[in-house]
């Protein structure tokens, strides 16, 4: 929570179920909270509730994982080379589409492989697998 317009926020336990007491209970905190780290609070000035972080259990039904699509060769996966510096040298290193690595494909580093979420960079003595499920699985030697 925090005062309308501020640029932070503080972290507040809220009562479950959330509802129109379980927010006034927070308000309160809030305000406590607030003159306890800034030294000052102002009950009368409008809260904004920022965030709302929850914790749940239940069982769900295991994701169906599926081989990665992938290019045909690690070469198809290929995008460059670039020089990239490593704890012996720099050096014209490979760079590959995360996502077009092959299913089941191994690289040997070094490598960086790129992707939408990542870099992985795969250090001269280690190699990378790409197991069924996608994953990527760097053993160093």
């Amino acid at each position: 929570m925090r005062y309308a317009g501020q640029a932070y926020e503080l972290t507040v336990p809220v009562a479950d179920p959330v509802d129109g007491g379980a927010l006034s209970v927070a308000a309160e905190r809030f305000h406590e909270r607030h003159r306890e780290r800034f030294g000052h609070a102002n009950p009368g000035e409008p809260l904004e509730l920022v965030g709302l972080r929850l914790r749940a259990r239940g069982l769900v039904d295991p994701p169906t994982l599926r081989a990665p699509a992938g290019a045909d060769t690690l070469a198809d996966a290929r995008r460059e080379t670039r020089r990239v510096a490593w704890a012996d040298g720099a050096g014209e290193t490979p760079v590959y589409e995360r996502d077009r690595l092959p299913a089941e494909g191994t690289l040997d580093g070094p490598a960086v492989v790129e992707g939408c979420e990542t870099t992985i960079l795969v250090p001269p003595d280690a190699t990378a697998r790409v197991d069924g499920r996608g994953t990527l699985v760097l053993e160093v030697a």
